[in-house]
């Protein structure tokens, strides 16, 4: 995916898929997209936003 592209997936989807509001830090899964926010999805997440890509729970198990 084009990085414009993706630009404008986080633009349209500003909110957290979990809670639905937009406050915080939206994180977004490479994959699927789905946007959460750290203490919403918990996981991996909870010891810090990654730098590089992040993949969503449902998303990892669909490539092991």
């Amino acid at each position: 995916m084009l990085a414009n592209q993706i630009e404008l997936i986080k633009a349209d989807h500003d909110y957290c898929d979990i809670c639905s509001t937009p406050d915080g830090t939206v994180v977004y899964c490479e994959q699927c997209w789905v946007g959460v926010h750290v203490d919403c999805y918990g996981g991996d997440l909870v010891q810090g936003i990654p730098e590089g890509e992040w993949y969503c729970k449902r998303c990892l198990a669909m490539r092991a």
